[in-house]
């Protein structure tokens, strides 16, 4: 239970940074360098200080002054890093929570804490104690003192890295991967991406690549107990039934799909006074029919429309079609999911029709697609 306890202290340190500043490689950014490219995930916050205060703002009047998170995100940083005060944190630089497998499948939740000096962090805080012989020094506290509640450990001089509990020597391990700097998320991101994290206050990393091994028994396990309760329900029906197994199917291959096709998702966000502002990025397999689909216009050729966008709408979306077959091809294969869930409803016939029909309205389409949504007043939805 303890270790339950401990292993949620962290994650809820995570949620408070991830809550409170709610965009050729990376080689200079000192956070990337260090941060592992087989990490599952990576939440980035820029400026601790500044990010919570924006996010405060937004929350002005919506919760309890006394409630509000710059305190808190303060109080679980100083308690994991064994500096209660920050004296040795550096909060205005970029702090980041990641995750990670080792190659024996142990998780590792850690955070990377900006610092004037490691050496110093060290020094001037007793409760850290002496490090063992991986280098990694051991925060104790509990009913006796002798628990520990923490580790932390030199990423680099400037870097500290906290993790919650006693993880043995995967820490250390960790750590000295990071000071050789191999496999580095620098490495791995797109510049543009890249570029966007270290200007929003908040950025959220999720490696689908990575997580997809994790993910896919779970979904299937959700999937099979999901397609049981369907079945039992069919069975009970009077009248025409329908087909479990190919609705499941139809969200099994969309789900596989995405897992299969998406190489990594980000969302940057910046809250303001007056907005809570998401900017996502998804970034495809190279090779793949979502990669194919998502490649960027040729050169000179703009979007059209973003005339008819209004400013201020909940929604604007533009794009250019560069490949009408290609938009064939996607509702050609959701079709054919479709036709899996309704069975037998429909015959070949009609359902020739429907595919005849689409392909005429994508033909008729020009090269051009703009869509908004608004929730104002007196404003067109």
């Amino acid at each position: 239970m303890r270790g339950s306890q401990r292993f949620m202290g962290v994650l809820c340190l995570g949620l408070v940074i991830l809550c409170s500043v709610v965009p050729g490689r990376a080689a200079t950014d000192r956070l990337f360098e260090l941060v592992p490219a087989d990490s599952l995930f990576c939440v980035r916050v820029n400026n601790l200080d500044a990010g919570v205060r924006q996010l405060e703002a937004f929350l002005s009047g919506l919760v309890p002054e006394g409630e509000l998170p710059l305190g808190v995100a303060r109080i679980q940083l100083g308690s994991l890093v064994g500096d209660p005060e920050l004296k040795h944190v550096r909060t205005d630089g970029s702090i980041g929570v990641f995750g990670m497998a080792s190659e024996d499948g142990q998780m590792l939740v850690g955070l990377l804490v900006p610092v004037r000096s490691f050496d110093q962090l060290v020094k001037d805080n007793a409760a850290l104690g002496q490090p063992d012989a991986g280098g990694v020094y051991k925060l104790r506290g509990g009913p006796d003192g002798g628990m520990v509640m923490s580790t932390v450990v030199r990423a680099d001089d400037g870097y500290a890295l906290a993790t919650h509990g006693d993880r043995g020597d995967l820490p250390s391990k960790v750590a000295g991967q990071m000071r050789s700097g191999q496999g580095r998320l620098a490495g791995y991101l797109d510049a543009t991406v890249a570029a966007q994290a270290a200007k929003a206050p908040l950025w959220v990393y999720g490696n689908v690549q990575r997580a997809a091994g994790f993910v896919r028994p779970f979904v299937e396990m959700a999937f099979a107990g999901i397609e049981a309760e369907l079945q039992k329900a069919n069975e009970q029906q009077q009248g025409p039934g329908f087909a479990p197994a190919k609705i499941i199917g139809m969200y099994r291959q969309i789900i596989n799909a995405m897992l299969s096709q998406v190489e990594y998702v980000t969302v940057g966000i910046e809250p303001s006074a007056e907005a809570m502002r998401f900017s996502p990025t998804l970034v495809a397999v190279p090779g793949t029919d979502l990669a194919v689909m998502m490649t960027a216009s040729r050169p000179g050729r703009s979007i059209g429309l973003l005339d008819y966008l209004p400013n201020g709408a909940a929604i604007n979306f533009a794009c250019r079609i560069d490949s009408k077959e290609g938009w064939k091809k996607n509702y050609d294969a959701m079709l054919d999911l479709f036709g899996e869930m309704m069975g037998e409803t429909m015959s070949e016939a009609d359902w020739a029709k429907v595919r005849d029909l689409t392909n005429e309205s994508i033909d008729a389409m020009g090269d051009n697609v703009a869509f908004s949504m608004s929730a104002r007043r007196g404003t067109p939805p």
